[in-house]
């Protein structure tokens, strides 16, 4: 309760004081002091502050008792309903059917989203990424080995629509608006051959012994792994954000996998980073959307709470989660440093200072919070996969960013001078950022 009344305080006066200072600059006769009027904190309350601290909303005793089943009988016997005012009484927001039919002791995990939703993680959702992972096989690769990999077979193997001289109008439109270097757009086929080809080595290659019946499900659950980013259904998808969702299923941490995530989404070129002497990864606020979003996207798959909603409402769920939370890091951002770009110091700043509070699903990276049956499940030796997953965590504790990254932390660091690198180019930085990576636990 102290923790969490300091914490909210705390929010309150930084963009309290933020407001004072934006106003005395362009009034600088203003005699305004720093007394906190109620008409103040009604306006932080009312322009934000209730994703802050939404329990204020339980002052309205009617919200409170709507938390209540329909007739449910107090320990007197009496009905409980409503506050006797006789005013309409706003239902309870539900969960799904497919969670609601589960007992509680399933549940491992319920995160926040925005908009009074939830993600709710339950053991079966836990054993079925154990089994994605195992089919994947990708825990004996970092996220710098797979991107390398990847992003070159992408360079080598243009989508259809770049070499197709009969392209239909629709995918002529859509071509238009083709991304480059790390957002270049890729094809389901060519993305499930490049994970694959990395996953499952050439035949003539020695390796263990694999089925062709699991060699095919590897494959389709590539192919679903991307339509589930495949959000317009036009076989295209930005090969960063891909990359973005696989991270959560390959090896290492949390904090070496939103490190190398993080600069997957800077968007600026090399030539504009210098001319404005921003040699770091940073990301505005729409980048940080995409961000969130690919994490979420995969969250969600892998959860059984998807299956009934329909695919509209899974989309407006992750777009709207993404979107807040963007819009928060990006708010701290100006309030502290009056800058709209966050390289990753801040972006680790804001977490340790909250943040873990309003997007609680990132600690989801580290596997083993996914993963909670038998015992540890650790990165197997290449081609070897083993049984087991780690204790249940403590569902309030969160891994603080240490340490910030060194810059070869990242993907895009200095040995990839630009997002057009040739793929023997990126595989090379992507081997530097993964011998950095190994001597600094970034942050």
């Amino acid at each position: 309760v102290e923790n969490g009344a300091k914490w909210t305080q705390g929010y309150f006066l930084r963009s309290f004081h933020a407001k004072l200072q934006q106003q005395s600059g362009r009034n600088s006769s203003s005699t305004r002091n720093n007394a906190v009027t109620f008409e103040d904190f009604a306006e932080w309350y009312t322009e934000g502050g209730y994703t802050v601290a939404p329990w204020l909303e339980l002052l309205d005793l009617s919200k409170f008792l709507s938390l209540l089943p329909e007739n449910c009988e107090s320990s007197d016997g009496r009905k409980a309903s409503g506050d006797g005012s006789g005013e309409h009484v706003p239902p309870k927001p539900s969960l799904p059917p497919a969670v609601n039919r589960v007992h509680p002791s399933e549940v491992l995990f319920t995160f926040p989203l925005a908009n009074h939703q939830s993600l709710v993680v339950l053991r079966e959702d836990a054993a079925y990424v154990r089994t994605v992972v195992t089919q994947l096989g990708l825990l004996s690769f970092s996220c710098e080995e797979i991107w390398s990999s990847l992003y070159k077979y992408v360079r080598n193997n243009p989508p259809y629509w770049q070499n197709s001289s009969s392209t239909s109008t629709a995918a002529s439109q859509r071509n238009k608006t083709n991304g480059s270097g790390k957002c270049t757009d890729v094809d389901q086929a060519t993305f499930v051959e490049a994970v694959d080809s990395l996953v499952n080595p050439s035949r003539g290659k020695k390796k263990k012994q694999q089925s062709q019946r699991d060699e095919s499900i590897s494959r389709v659950t590539l192919k679903n792994f991307f339509s589930s980013f495949d959000l317009e259904q036009v076989d295209r998808v930005a090969v960063n954000q891909l990359m973005g969702g696989l991270s959560l299923l390959c090896g290492g941490k949390k904090s070496t996998k939103l490190a190398f995530s993080f600069g997957l989404f800077d968007g600026r070129s090399a030539t504009d980073k210098r001319k404005r002497g921003q040699e770091s990864q940073s990301l505005n606020e729409k980048e940080l959307f995409l961000f969130f979003r690919s994490f979420l996207i995969v969250m969600f798959s892998c959860c059984k709470q998807s299956l009934d909603l329909s695919a509209e409402d899974v989309s407006r769920f992750i777009s709207e989660t993404a979107n807040m939370v963007a819009n928060d890091v990006v708010m701290y951002q100006w309030n502290t440093r009056r800058t709209e770009r966050v390289d990753f110091d801040n972006f680790g700043e804001w977490y340790n200072k909250g943040g873990f509070e309003i997007a609680p699903w990132l600690e989801l990276l580290d596997l083993k919070k996914w993963v909670l049956l038998d015992g540890p499940i650790d990165a197997p030796s290449q081609g070897e996969t083993r049984d087991g997953a780690p204790s249940t965590p403590s569902r309030q504790h969160h891994d603080e960013f240490e340490n910030s990254p060194s810059r070869d932390d990242l993907p895009d660091n200095k040995s990839q001078k630009n997002e057009d690198t040739s793929g023997d180019d990126a595989a090379a930085a992507s081997t530097d950022a993964r011998h950095s990576s190994d001597n600094n636990e970034g942050t």
